[in-house]
């Protein structure tokens, strides 16, 4: 059995569900993760679930964004190595330098106010909740002072360097693994 960092197992099945979801299950298998995390059960595709007819690279970057900054920021590198990946992934992928969706507003006020220590309404005549700009780690809004000056406001992804830090360590984890036991994996030394 594989034995992974205890406090990281929630995050595991997580990543696990959305490959698996997002037709990655064999991955999953082959790497032994079906087994380490139970997931055996959910390897079977759903047949409640309707047949999509989206493409691997479509749904690889979907699972990506699913997944969060860390994975995202992977998924940007990614999009520049045509030496390791198919050209369909690397199109697919370049969409991640531009669109991340953005974190929802009530989180990103929330670490503003947390922040700043005090309530938006007594910082600012206006924030627009629409953000002008969304990337990996964070994202940036346009707002109004009480003086009237117009300002701009750049916010990390609330909880980000935990999120890195767990998944950094998931990664590495899932790199020896796909060393291990993925033969196209030996190449590339992931």
């Amino acid at each position: 059995m594989l034995r992974f960092r205890p406090r990281y197992l929630k995050r595991y099945s997580k990543i696990a569900d959305v490959l698996v979801r997002h037709g990655f299950g064999a991955l999953v298998a082959q790497l032994g993760l079906d087994q380490a995390l139970d997931l055996r059960q959910r390897l079977a595709p759903d047949p409640e679930q309707p047949v999509t007819r989206k493409t691997a690279a479509v749904h690889l970057r979907e699972a990506i964004e699913e997944l969060g900054p860390t994975f995202i920021k992977f998924g940007q590198i990614a999009s520049t190595r045509p030496d390791m990946f198919p050209p369909e992934f690397i199109n697919e992928l370049a969409g991640l330098q531009d669109s991340i969706p953005p974190a929802p507003w009530n989180d990103i006020q929330a670490a503003i106010e947390a922040e700043l220590g005090r309530p938006l309404t007594e910082l600012f005549l206006v924030v627009d909740p629409t953000p002008i700009a969304s990337a990996s780690l964070g994202q940036v809004y346009a707002a109004l002072l009480p003086d009237r000056t117009e300002v701009i406001i750049k916010v990390q992804r609330p909880n980000i360097e935990k999120t890195i830090e767990t998944d950094l360590g998931i990664l590495a984890d899932l790199a020896r693994l796909a060393q291990e036991r993925l033969p196209a994996a030996a190449a590339v030394d992931p």
